[in-house]
């Protein structure tokens, strides 16, 4: 059975130093997966932008971080709070930013439901190691009912169904930004050092005014294929390669790659037309 101190080094993987460059150089985690070999509905990203470039701090992860304090308990997010009070608080100093007040809200909602908040009743940030496709991973659950079920807490834009330019259908957020995939592998790492198969679930509150809310079980057909396309992707492509010379996408659209394009002469018409899509 895993657990929490790798075979290679001493190093206790704790949810304080879950997110440590030690901790990302010894285990693949369901975010770093997914930036380096994509999703079904987001395939082909950039190997190199996800490894070599700079790691933003957008206001969609900040606020996220927000959310999930707030269902943690009050001493985390009262320290959460803190330790980012200058990109939450209005430069002034007086009050908060509008996304902070909007969360708030939506919080404050979704907390008035019982059902709700029975699903988010367990252990939180609970640290797990395990290994698929012979990688080792980490995981860090929002809410951890032993033996009963895992729920991650997602604050997403609307639960409405959105169209995705890859697969050419509409799709609901769980698809389109894999979110079945980390079920697939929280559920598989919990497996292995518990040796109990549980349900996940996603509790999600929307930035509409009023918070659309709800928890939604991802069907188990869903996380199989999911886990299946974790396992194929690695096991094509190992991460010890992927470290070693990470690909660059080489699309418009990608920061990173846009900063590092070296020209060596001009496009032809069908050229620039054809990065013009990417």
């Amino acid at each position: 059975m895993p657990d929490t101190e790798t075979k290679q080094e001493a190093f206790t993987l704790t949810p304080e130093n879950y997110y440590s460059d030690k901790a990302n150089v010894l285990y693949l985690s369901n975010s770093l997966f997914k930036s380096v070999y994509g999703t079904p509905a987001a395939p082909y990203p950039c190997e190199a932008a996800a490894l070599l470039g700079e790691k933003e701090r957008t206001e969609a992860l900040l606020i996220g971080g927000y959310v999930d304090a707030a269902f943690e308990g009050d001493d985390a997010f009262k320290k959460f709070v803190e330790d980012n009070e200058s990109d939450l608080k209005l430069k002034s100093g007086k009050g908060f930013y509008q996304f902070v007040k909007d969360a708030d809200r939506a919080i404050a909602r979704a907390k008035r439901d019982p059902v709700f908040m029975s699903y988010l009743a367990g252990e939180h940030q609970k640290v797990m190691v395990g290994e698929i496709a012979g990688h080792p991973f980490k995981i860090k659950m929002d809410d951890y009912q032993a033996g009963v079920q895992i729920t991650d807490l997602k604050y997403v834009k609307s639960a409405g169904e959105e169209f995705n330019e890859f697969l050419k259908r509409r799709v609901t957020f769980v698809e389109n930004y894999g979110y079945d995939i980390q079920g697939a592998i929280y559920r598989e790492i919990v497996r292995q050092n518990t040796g109990l198969v549980l349900p996940f679930n996603i509790a999600y509150i929307t930035k509409e005014d009023p918070a659309d809310f709800g928890v939604v079980t991802i069907p188990d057909e869903m996380l199989k294929d999911a886990l299946e396309f974790v396992e194929m992707s690695l096991t094509a492509r190992p991460m010890a390669l992927v470290r070693k010379a990470p690909k660059r996408c080489l699309r418009r659209s990608c920061k990173f790659c846009r900063d590092q394009q070296v020209l060596s002469g001009p496009y032809t018409y069908e050229q620039f037309e054809a990065r013009a899509k990417t």
